[in-house]
């Protein structure tokens, strides 16, 4: 009977001891802060370092802080959990999304809590070599700062960039598909390149030494501080110009090259602003292929591209590697983006840089907040708590805490109330509906803007004008446009409180040798008849508002044209379309031609056969 009590006893005592223990699922990755800073993404040790002191005491923490360690417990620790083989593999596993022209279809974030670079849509898979990698960074752009996310290349050796694969475009035959489908394709950068001696890939797959050294691939590189865009057609290079423009060492520069299939040009925008615009007749992917960084997997370069250099057929090593860049941002859409859509690219891309004074730091604003630190730090008290008398002591410092972030608020509120209002801008496209015109009718004219420039037909055929000149800054330039481009039957729209120069010369290689035209200044509706041409053969707008103000990306909104659908479209289209008739001879449905028989010929009926069938035409 005693060896039963004794064994009854025992486990008695064992079921307490079990049954006091902690649960080892009770967040075991908060157990001692010491061990699991070093296991954790390296901007979580200090957010969790509040967290961390009351797990020793679970039932005082509530009592003394009850709003601050449940916000921040549930936050921190899913992050912890994800890892670089996750991301790798659910960007393979990606279900593809259905694309149309003007989708983002590769859009590459950078992780710097999980070290990871990776497609957000799941269209590529990102391998780092060499000393390539995530990082948390100041960048500087538009006169403001912020902290961000980015993609670091830092390597004299010039062995160091990323791999990027397509999952689901398996050779060059496939992305020359999705290019023709698409109508071309476009390539978005945001990035600071210090390198202004060589030339730096930023997002390129070029190749110019396969079989028979063809011209294949596309890229944008940056030469010594000039962004420009290059894609090859299999027998030659179309590119941009290396000294369209300048950047410096120190900020961010938003980049957008587009490649368009149908009018088959390549063209450049730096800051939102149209740069050049050449000609490029055709474009193929590279069919070669070369090794990837560890010399064993063959890189398919049709399929697949670069961030930091270019690379270089059969070979592991790679051609322009950057030495010291920043990508803040990457991006590839399919179609042939706008100019309008690019303004729109360019204002998402640097939102958080919208400062309102010059070396300020962006993220002032944004941690403002942070005043609320010693708020957060008020939980620390909570180590007394374990000596429940002495817990009234933190809860009297809590106010105190509070006083700092109301303190901090108002700050904040005197600083909002200095902040201008953003202007807003009259849309030509309501001036143009509220005229009774139907959008189904017609197709908008990309009018390729440039800002702070302007066109003086009298004087030159190029654009006038410089960055940071008092008078161009009032305007934005758009292309010259032929009657190709331009026909009769197109409507010019201006948006109240704007105005426009309709420039315009004889022909396309001398300058304006008549007079200038005026501004048009009070016209919302205008129809391009063929008064409205006169004697010109090519025509261009400045624009700018009435009161001078100093001219934006968001302003292109306030000026449009509209071209009818049944007229020309840009690279679209049919212009000519002779009819034989027997009765009224040669004439042009489209009414552009005019034709003048020379010798004897006739229009007759007569048998044609095609394909097996015979008519009488």
């Amino acid at each position: 009977m005693k060896k039963i009590l004794a064994l009854l006893a025992v486990l008695l005592v064992a079921f307490m001891v079990f049954a006091c223990s902690p649960a080892k699922t009770t967040e075991p990755t908060k157990a001692p802060a010491g061990t699991t800073a070093g296991t954790q993404a390296p901007t979580q040790a200090p957010t969790q370092a509040p967290t961390q002191a009351p797990t020793q005491a679970p039932t005082a923490a509530p009592t003394t802080a009850p709003t601050a360690a449940p916000t921040t417990a549930p936050t921190t620790a899913p992050t912890t959990a994800p890892t670089t083989a996750t991301t790798a593999t659910t960007a393979t596993t990606a279900k593809p999304e259905p694309v149309k022209p003007g989708d983002v279809y590769v859009d590459i974030d950078f992780d710097y809590d999980n070290e990871k670079i990776f497609d957000k849509k799941g269209n590529v898979v990102c391998t780092p070599v060499g000393n390539a990698c995530v990082d948390k960074v100041e960048i500087t752009h538009n006169g403001v700062t912020v902290e961000k996310e980015v993609l670091s290349i830092v390597d004299s050796t010039k062995k160091s960039w990323v791999e990027c694969s397509f999952t689901n475009l398996a050779d060059y035959e496939a992305f020359n598909a999705f290019v023709t489908e698409n109508g071309g394709f476009t390539i978005e950068a945001f990035y600071v390149n210090v390198d202004k001696k060589n030339t730096n890939g930023i997002i390129c797959v070029t190749e110019g030494n396969d079989t028979g050294k063809k011209p294949t691939g596309w890229g944008l590189a940056d030469a010594a501080g000039t962004p420009y865009f290059i894609t090859g057609t299999g027998s030659a290079w179309a590119l941009t110009s290396k000294t369209a423009f300048k950047t410096n060492a120190t900020d961010a520069y938003h980049v957008v090259a587009v490649y368009d299939a149908v009018a088959k040009t390549n063209s450049i925008y730096v800051n939102g602003v149209h740069k050049e615009t050449v000609a490029a007749n055709g474009f193929t992917a590279s069919p070669s292929l070369g090794k990837d960084s560890t010399g064993e997997r063959v890189f398919n370069m049709g399929a697949g591209f670069f961030l930091g250099g270019d690379p270089t057929v059969g070979s592991a090593a790679c051609d322009f590697p950057a030495t010291d860049l920043t990508i803040v941002d990457a991006k590839i859409y399919a179609g042939a983006l706008n100019a309008a859509k690019v303004a729109e690219a360019y204002a998402t891309a640097t939102a958080e840089f919208k400062g309102s004074s010059s070396g300020t730091t962006g993220t002032t604003a944004a941690t403002t907040p942070a005043a609320t630190t010693p708020a957060a730090t008020t939980p620390a008290a909570t180590t007394p708590a374990a000596t429940t008398p002495a817990a009234t002591t933190p809860v009297a410092t809590t106010p105190a805490a509070t006083t700092t972030a109301a303190t901090t608020t108002a700050a904040t509120t005197t600083a909002a109330t200095t902040t201008t209002a953003p202007r807003v801008i009259p849309s030509a496209e309501e001036a143009f509906v509220a005229a009774g015109y139907d959008l189904a009718n017609y197709v908008k004219l990309d009018l390729k803007n440039t800002l702070t420039r302007y066109w003086n037909s009298t004087s030159a055929t190029t654009l006038q004008g410089k960055d940071g000149d008092a008078t161009s800054l009032k305007f934005f330039a758009t292309a010259r446009f032929d009657k190709l481009q331009l026909p009769v039957g197109s409507i010019i729209v201006t948006a109240e409180g704007y105005q426009y120069r309709p420039e315009g010369w004889q022909n396309t290689t001398d300058k304006n040798s008549g007079s200038r035209p005026d501004n048009v200044k009070d016209k919302v509706i205008t129809e391009v008849t063929a008064e409205w041409w006169g004697e010109f053969a090519v025509r261009a707008f400045n624009v700018g508002a009435v009161d001078g103000t100093t001219m934006e990306a968001k302003d292109y909104a306030a000026f449009a044209i509209y071209v009818p659908k049944d007229k020309v479209v840009p690279g679209k289209g049919l212009y000519v379309d002779v009819d034989f008739d027997a009765t009224n001879g040669v004439t042009d449905n489209k009414g552009n031609a005019t034709f003048q028989n020379v010798g004897t010929p006739v229009v007759e009926l007569v048998e044609v056969t095609h394909n097996g069938a015979t008519l009488t035409v």
